[in-house]
């Protein structure tokens, strides 16, 4: 027997929550039309200088590095200061590692940069879209090759990198390529696709901020 909560049918709901409903309806409707590209794609192949804030982004060789060193930051997990430094110099950063080795940076300042790689690692995947083949069979995680392995083959075999220009390409961008090439092949986007995506985490900013635009 299903004792979960079920939800109120269209005809129960108050005047305010239909006019809420029908709201975020249009604007996921307003997003599949809208002229402009999806941002993940644009902000990742957008000249640096031309970004509010210039931030050196993970590439696949510090994307690989990490791996290699079971970074907590690539899981959410609480990190070291040695996984701070760690961190740092896969994003090809070095401003105040002596400084941290040293243990002469405030706390505030180990703290800011701990956020600001934390930032860095979810710049890097924002363009992660999970894509099914057109045949109706399954990709994932779950065969045991993981993830860069697999991104790596299809920038080698596929779009025709070099190792060394693969390896310098940055994480964003790597997810982004694979992601088109698997569309213009004839995949389809397994969960949200990028606009959706974006509306709902538009929609959850403007929630967390009371409403406010």
């Amino acid at each position: 027997m299903d004792t979960g909560t079920q939800p109120r049918p269209l005809a129960e709901l108050s005047p305010e929550d239909e006019a809420l409903l029908r709201g975020i309806q249009g604007e996921l409707c307003g997003a599949q039309r809208s002229p402009w590209q999806p941002r993940a794609i644009s902000h990742a192949f957008a000249r640096r200088e031309h970004m509010a804030e210039a931030r050196p982004r993970l590439t696949m060789q510090g994307w690989i590095d990490l791996e290699a060193e079971e970074s907590p930051y690539l899981i959410g997990a609480i990190p070291t200061l040695e996984d701070l430094l760690i961190a740092l110099r896969a994003l090809g950063w070095s401003g105040e590692l002596a400084e941290l080795m040293d243990a002469r940076a405030t706390d505030d300042r180990v703290l800011e940069l701990n956020q600001w790689v934390r930032m860095a690692m979810e710049e890097s995947r924002s363009t992660l879209i999970r894509m099914e083949p057109a045949d109706g069979g399954r990709m994932g995680r779950d065969d045991g090759f993981g993830d860069w392995g697999p991104i790596m083959a299809c920038l080698l075999n596929e779009l025709n990198f070099e190792l060394e220009g693969a390896l310098g390409v940055e994480r964003s961008k790597a997810l982004a390529l694979v992601a088109c090439r698997r569309r213009n092949q004839g995949w389809h986007v397994s969960g949200e696709d990028y606009r959706t995506r974006e509306m709902r985490r538009a929609e959850g900013s403007r929630s967390s901020n009371g409403g406010n635009a």
